[in-house]
């Protein structure tokens, strides 16, 4: 019987460069969005003017995802 438990969600990231392949495969796992495979690859761009808060965009490469 395979087990259905989530996985569990990795702790906060308060700053993109704290994102890395490690924890957004982590993150995407708990979410149930990355069922296998793994994430390669992350860069980030911010987006947005700031004046309300930081926004950035991440673009992802993967292995083996569906």
């Amino acid at each position: 019987m395979e087990d259905k438990s989530p996985m569990p969600t990795p702790p906060l990231a308060t700053a993109p460069q704290h994102i890395d392949p490690a924890w957004m495969t982590a993150a995407l796992r708990a979410s149930g969005d990355l069922p296998h495979g793994h994430v390669k690859e992350v860069q980030s761009r911010p987006v947005g003017n700031g004046l309300v808060g930081d926004s950035f965009r991440f673009e992802m490469t993967y292995t083996d995802a569906p």
